[in-house]
């Protein structure tokens, strides 16, 4: 057996796991208090890594994998308790509603029955004294008919208060009803905002993450097919990446991230979407430019990064990127351009680093 060859290909092995690892780690949302344990794992992937190493990190970062998952799961599973909660409460609101109308239209018909006794009344009084002109016997005709009248009355009277006081209780479970599905709401609503800006946002740059960077690229896609206006995408790789990370630290790499992020976005458009793609790579989408544009800027942002006299800790660090590009085609769905943006990605760096190819 050829040894050199075989050293060579586990170590082409090593260092595939070393970046799906690094790839996989990057896509979890961890709570806070994982944090020291992805960051340690990730210390040890920027090491030296060994076979016999491999299968406990799968194991880790699988662990880290599934909770995330679950962590998903469980947020699925209150919206849809949520859900089911407040579909119980609305019936409810909709049976108080059903009562409380049926309430207001026993007011109203009570209402009209005493109105339509006195009016009774009333006629039969001006009927009476139309018949006789003796004065004593229709004056105690009147006397029965008030005494009847006022009778009606007060028994509508007594059913009204009833019913007001019916109808005040039942408006205030439903304004109870009301107030604690707005506060429920309320506070699940503020959950989802808060896990979706950390889903969208990556926390050590302060760019968009690989997820908000996807979507997007769907969406500029879409828009392209309906306006055929100009789209390139972008792929930057921070040079020396993991070399950086075992020589001076995971702090130290994630400063010279933050200032290759600084002056990409301070070198971009405002209407420009940049994005952390991974570990050491930040995608950007340049709408409605064409490639010399586009080459141009690239050009600028080289440049200047390579200037950029990054330190840390008073020790000079060289930091460069490299840039691969592509324009939208006909046909095009985002794992197309992602592609073609990699190759030439790969091939500027594989041609020595600090320049840019298009795909």
């Amino acid at each position: 057996m050829n040894m050199p060859a075989a050293a060579n290909g586990t170590a082409q092995l090593m260092d595939t796991a070393r970046v799906i690892l690094s790839r996989l780690l990057e896509s979890v949302d961890p709570p806070e208090e994982l944090l020291p344990q992805i960051a340690a794992v990730k210390e040890q992937l920027a090491a030296d890594l060994r076979m016999e190493d491999l299968g406990e990190l799968l194991e880790v970062v699988g662990g880290f994998l599934v909770g995330a998952w679950r962590r998903v799961d469980q947020e699925r599973v209150q919206w849809n308790t949520f859900l089911g909660q407040l579909t119980e409460r609305l019936d409810e609101l909709n049976k108080s509603l059903q009562g409380t109308e049926q309430q207001m239209m026993a007011a109203y018909y009570g209402g009209r029955k005493a109105e339509s006794t006195v009016e009774r009344q009333v006629g039969d009084i001006e009927a009476q004294r139309q018949r006789t002109s003796d004065v004593w016997q229709i004056k105690s005709y009147i006397h029965q008919r008030v005494a009847v009248i006022r009778t009606q009355l007060e028994d509508n009277q007594g059913r009204g208060t009833l019913q007001f006081t019916s109808l005040q209780r039942q408006l205030n479970t439903l304004r109870a009803i009301i107030q604690e599905i707005q506060q429920e709401s309320a506070e699940l609503c503020t959950h989802h905002a808060h896990g979706q800006a950390e889903v969208l946002v990556d926390p050590t740059t302060g760019l968009a993450s690989r997820w908000a960077y996807e979507q997007r690229l769907q969406d500029e896609i879409t828009r392209w097919k309906r306006y055929a206006s100009a789209l390139v995408v972008q792929l930057w790789s921070v040079e020396d990446f993991e070399m950086i990370k075992v020589a001076y630290g995971q702090k130290a790499c994630d400063k010279a991230l933050q200032l290759v992020a600084k002056i990409m976005e301070t070198n971009l458009r405002e209407t420009d979407f940049i994005a952390r793609y991974d570990a050491g790579t930040l995608a950007v989408l340049v709408s409605e430019t064409d490639m010399d544009v586009a080459q141009s800027v690239t050009d600028r942002i080289c440049s200047t990064i390579a200037g950029s006299g990054f330190h840390y800790r008073g020790t000079p660090v060289t930091v460069t990127v490299s840039c691969g590009y592509s324009d939208i085609r006909q046909g095009d769905i985002p794992e197309d351009l992602l592609q073609r943006a990699f190759t030439a990605l790969n091939q500027a760096v594989s041609e020595g680093g600090s320049r840019h190819c298009v795909g």
